[in-house]
């Protein structure tokens, strides 16, 4: 969203089953980072501020949580440019 920030870790929010969309996207152990797979919690969620995105809020939440110095960075941006409403 901010192209500023590629984490560790790949996380994809998905409205059908976890398991069954591992599957049919083949996914498979990676020792360079994970793949975490979140069910989108309503349909707000999917209103991103870019075309495949999830919402600003849920990507700053998942951004803050992770307390990695350069993502708390890429947060910060994510909130100063799509939460200001929020501050």
């Amino acid at each position: 969203m901010v192209e500023h920030y590629r984490g560790y870790g790949t996380v994809a929010h998905i409205r059908g089953g976890l398991r069954a969309f591992a599957h049919e996207v083949r996914a498979l152990k990676d020792p360079s980072g994970e793949l975490t797979l979140l069910k989108v919690p309503c349909g707000l969620a999917t209103e991103g501020a870019a075309e495949g995105t999830i919402h600003p809020l849920l990507v700053y939440a998942e951004m803050v949580q992770t307390r990695d110095e350069r993502a708390l960075e890429a947060a910060a941006m994510v909130r100063k440019r799509f939460l200001s409403e929020f501050a």
